[in-house]
């Protein structure tokens, strides 16, 4: 699954984290969360290795307390590309 939605995405890890954010977005456009909307996270990590070792982070990005947590978090996204 993870192989077939990063195809094609453009420059790894950001083409992934991208992919991810929009899947947030439409889910927030077909309604969101009953509680409303307040804080949003995007965690990419690369392949777990064969030893059982934890993955190595990419991109850890959290909005907490935000009246639009996904706006905020594509800026961050942003951000960090540039960064």
């Amino acid at each position: 699954m993870t192989a077939s939605l990063a195809a094609g995405l453009g420059p790894a890890p950001l083409g992934f984290a991208k992919a991810a954010l929009r899947a947030l977005q439409a889910g927030e456009a077909a309604g969101g969360d009953s509680r409303g909307k307040q804080s949003a996270c995007l965690l990419v990590c690369s392949n777990v290795a064969d030893d059982s070792s934890p993955p190595d982070l990419m991109i850890d990005l959290r909005v907490d307390d935000s009246p639009e947590p996904l706006l905020e978090l594509s800026r961050l996204l942003e951000l960090w590309w540039e960064g």
